[in-house]
């Protein structure tokens, strides 16, 4: 990872801990530390596409991370949900 990506995650942490806090709190079976390198790589992902002259950064980044962490949140559900009807 480059010197400026790091200092980029640094900076921008607490948005991906916030986000994933909120995924966290609603009771789901999952690890937090999960949860969280989701938000994280999500935020490099998006951090990677962003375009400054369109928008804030913020707001563009909690748009991929909430979407990301809700197909994380879906793709597993899913699984146990075939698993349980095997």
């Amino acid at each position: 990872m480059k010197n400026t990506e790091n200092d980029f995650i640094n900076e921008n942490y607490g948005l991906a801990i916030s986000l994933a806090r909120k995924f966290y709190s609603h009771g789901l079976n999952y690890d937090f530390e999960d949860i969280l390198q989701v938000a994280l790589m999500s935020m490099l992902k998006a951090h990677r596409k962003h375009d400054p002259s369109r928008s804030v950064f913020s707001t563009f980044a909690t748009f991929c991370i909430r979407n990301d962490l809700i197909k994380f949140i879906k793709k597993h559900i899913l699984s146990i949900l075939q698993n349980k009807n095997c």
